[in-house]
C-alpha cells in the first residue's frame, strides 16, 4: 500500500459500488475479501470496514479498481 492509500485508512468513509461501472473482474473481492462480495455481474458491499485494517483493504481496493466502480464518502467521525 503506498504511503498515501495508508494515511487514507485511518479516515472514515463509505462504501458503495456503481453496478453500472463494475467489471466484475474480482479486483476489489480479493484487495477486500471480508468487506466485498461477488454477485452474478458485479461486486457489492458486504459490510462497511470496521476496523483500521478492513479500511486499509477497502482503501486499496478503492484505489485499484480498474473501473473506478468502487466509490466512497468521507463520513464524521
Amino acid at each position: 500500500m503506498m504511503e498515501a492509500e495508508h494515511d487514507q485508512a485511518n479516515e472514515n468513509y463509505a462504501y458503495s459500488i456503481d453496478q453500472s461501472k463494475c467489471i466484475a473482474c474480482g479486483a476489489c473481492t480479493s484487495l477486500a475479501p471480508v468487506n466485498m462480495r461477488m454477485e452474478p455481474g458485479f461486486s457489492t458491499i458486504h459490510t462497511q470496514p470496521t476496523s483500521k485494517a478492513q479500511r486499509a483493504d477497502m482503501t486499496a481496493a478503492f484505489y485499484n479498481c480498474p473501473a473506478a466502480a468502487v466509490r466512497r464518502t468521507l463520513t464524521a467521525r
